[in-house]
C-alpha cells in the first residue's frame, strides 16, 4: 500500500498568511511544515523536500479570495507547478494534485481552464 511505500509522510502547509496548525497527529511519520508558498523555490527550503516519496497538493483559492483573475492563476496553476517542481528536485518519486471535476484545459471559464491546464502538466 501507499503507506507501506512512503518512507516518510510530511504536511505542507503553504501559505502567505500563518495557518491553522494542524491539531491531530495522524502518524509519527507525519510532519507540519510552514513553507511561505511565494517563496518555495529558495533553496533554504529544499532540505524539508528531501526524503520524501510521495507529494500530494490540493492547493488552490477561488478568484474572490485571490483577487484577480492573474492571481487566482498564480496560486491555481503556477504555484502548484512549483510546488511539483521543487519536489521533483528533492527527489520525490510521487507526485499527486487534487484538481476539480470538469477540469478543461480548453474551458471559456477561468477555474476549469486552470484546472485543466494543472492537469496536463508532465509531473513526473
Amino acid at each position: 500500500t501507499l503507506s507501506q511505500r512512503a518512507v516518510s509522510w510530511l504536511f505542507y502547509i503553504l501559505a502567505q498568511h500563518q495557518p491553522t496548525k494542524l491539531l491531530i497527529t495522524l502518524s509519527e511519520k507525519l510532519k507540519q511544515v510552514v513553507l511561505p508558498i511565494s517563496d518555495l523555490k529558495n533553496e533554504e527550503y529544499k532540505q524539508h523536500f528531501e526524503g520524501h516519496d510521495v507529494a500530494f497538493c490540493a492547493l488552490g483559492t477561488t478568484r474572490k479570495d485571490a483577487g484577480s483573475p492573474e492571481n487566482f492563476v498564480k496560486v491555481d496553476y503556477q504555484y502548484v507547478a512549483d510546488f511539483a517542481d521543487v519536489s521533483k528536485a528533492a527527489g520525490v518519486k510521487d507526485f499527486h494534485v487534487v484538481s476539480s471535476i470538469g477540469a478543461n484545459k480548453n474551458s471559456w471559464f477561468l477555474y476549469p481552464r486552470t484546472k485543466g491546464q494543472v492537469s496536463n502538466i508532465p509531473w513526473f
